[in-house]
């Protein structure tokens, strides 16, 4: 496998984290580098370990994940949103009962969004690819892309206000959908 192609699916990979990191962005108050290197450093750990994890499991259980991952991302990135969205509609200023940039929600958010990375492992396994470029690669640019998003987002912040934390749960709920009609819109 070549660079170039181990770019674009790195790329390709990391975008789902982009995206969240963009919406946690903007419904967070005040985005620091402390928070900036947890977000990135947990999406890219995810994003570059989740390869491995597939890779080892080769084709073993590639058939039963494959079946399932888009409805795990789907049902994780759909509840975060929906209780994003209930708490930018009860509250006038959003409440940051759990910060997304910590504990379970952070892991959960890494999780739903590396779970494509993990069938790509088990991919790489199939075509008897090594795994540590592209897991190498797939990580170091998911923590660049998720750093660029969770920083701008503080931009989309500023300009909706308080409406920002539902519109970050709107966004993951079409994160969550889109990827559910994709995967089965290839079945």
């Amino acid at each position: 496998m070549t660079l170039p192609y181990i770019f674009i699916i790195a790329v390709a990979l990391a975008m789902d984290a982009f995206a969240v990191s963009l919406a946690i962005g903007w419904t967070i108050p005040h985005i620091d580098t402390r928070r900036t290197i947890r977000v990135s450093a947990s999406f890219g750990l995810f994003q570059g370990g989740m390869p491995i994890l597939g890779w080892l499991a080769g084709q073993t259980i590639h058939t039963f994940v494959f079946a399932i991952d888009h409805w795990v991302a789907f049902g994780l990135l759909t509840g975060i949103g929906f209780k994003m969205m209930v708490d930018g509609i009860h509250s006038g200023e959003p409440t940051f009962k759990s910060d997304p940039t910590v504990g379970i929600v952070l892991i959960t958010l890494a999780l739903a969004t590396s779970i494509d990375a993990f069938v790509t492992g088990t991919s790489l396994a199939m075509m008897e690819t090594p795994m540590w470029t592209p897991c190498g690669v797939t990580a170091a640019i998911t923590m660049g892309l998720s750093a660029m998003g969770l920083r701008s987002g503080r931009h989309v912040r500023k300009r909706f206000g308080h409406r920002a934390h539902l519109l970050g749960g709107i966004f993951l709920c079409f994160l969550g959908i889109r990827i559910l009609l994709t995967h089965l819109n290839q079945q």
